[in-house]
């Protein structure tokens, strides 16, 4: 049973079990309870103990392709995605005709960066459903990062045709034009390019840094200084530093979307997802078309599993921009 509660005009969910895993009690025609349970865990972001849930359903019904497709979700939150990959592939093994699992399976491929792989799973998802756009979104991604610029705006487009109101594949399709004149390597993703950032580059953000204190020393009011100081401190990955740095900047200046875009980076690498949420809500009031905080908003709403981008058929994380 479930009981609903509205706060702040959000919706919330609260599980009302009279046990849980650990209790002893293992009620046969309870499995959609657990079932029930951690699903709303999940939506309240406690991953692991919904996977708990989820777990002990499939060891109260081990033949049932959907359970397996909750355990993949939550791994996939929780980044252990090469065991949301078992997951999802043991849901297909129970039943191959489960549309989630193949987007499932599909969207762990993209963010491993194995794009053939993805296409081939979204491709089947399309196969069992040509009208949801889902696999038509992760098919767009994974298109992109293959190079096939063509065919990913075609397969995105298709997608609004099908839900105009999709604001997942608005935010994929921003991507697509903003990267319509590059061609990065497939095989390489953003995030693992800046992991081999050259110690030249590091040295250059300490020397900026001590730039920037030295500026903001002569003038504490000094608001660029604060600003690059803190995108510097990310660039070292010194996110709580680089917080207060974009904060002091807030104060100087409260509608400075530099720092508000800098604030939601540093929150949602510091994993405050609903802080990190706020600012980049703040940037993209104070600038509609900024891509980036976009795609970021869209990567923190996946962290949130709010239900609005409950399902993410791309990698923001190959998609950072920042």
């Amino acid at each position: 049973m479930h009981k609903l509660q509205y706060a702040n005009g959000r919706l919330l969910f609260q599980a009302l079990l009279p046990f849980s895993p650990d209790s002893g009690v293992l009620p046969p025609n309870f499995v959609s309870a657990y079932i029930g349970k951690g699903k709303a865990l999940k939506i309240l972001g406690h991953h692991q103990e919904a996977l708990r849930c989820f777990e002990y359903a499939v060891k109260l019904d081990p033949s049932t392709g959907y359970n397996y497709i909750d355990i993949g979700d939550v791994l996939r939150n929780l980044e252990r995605l090469e065991e949301a990959l078992i997951a999802y592939e043991r849901a297909i093994q129970l039943d191959s005709n489960i549309l989630e699992a193949y987007v499932g399976q599909g969207d762990v491929y993209n963010e491993l960066g194995k794009f053939k792989e993805a296409l081939f799973s979204h491709e089947r998802a399309i196969q069992l459903n040509s009208r949801n756009p889902r696999g038509y979104i992760g098919k767009a991604y994974a298109l992109s990062k293959l190079g096939q610029s063509k065919e990913a705006f075609a397969s995105c487009n298709f997608a609004l045709q099908l839900d105009p109101n999709n604001q997942l594949a608005k935010i994929l399709l921003l991507y697509l034009k903003k990267h319509e004149q590059s061609s990065p390597d497939p095989n390489e993703s953003v995030e693992a390019s800046n992991k081999s950032s050259t110690l030249n580059d590091i040295e250059t953000y300490k020397r900026a840094i001590e730039t920037y204190e030295h500026e903001i020393q002569m003038n504490p009011n000094n608001l660029a200084a604060h600003i690059f100081k803190g995108n510097a401190l990310i660039g070292l990955g010194r996110y709580e530093e680089a917080l207060v740095a974009h904060q002091h900047a807030i104060q100087l200046q409260p509608n400075n979307s530099l720092s508000y875009f800098g604030m939601g980076y540093a929150l949602k690498k510091l994993e405050q997802y609903k802080d990190a949420l706020i600012a980049f809500e703040q940037v993209i009031w104070l600038e509609p078309n900024d891509v980036d905080s976009y795609i970021n908003k869209a990567d923190v709403l996946r962290k949130l599993e709010r239900t609005e981008l409950d399902f993410v058929h791309f990698s923001v994380r190959n998609m950072q921009l920042a």
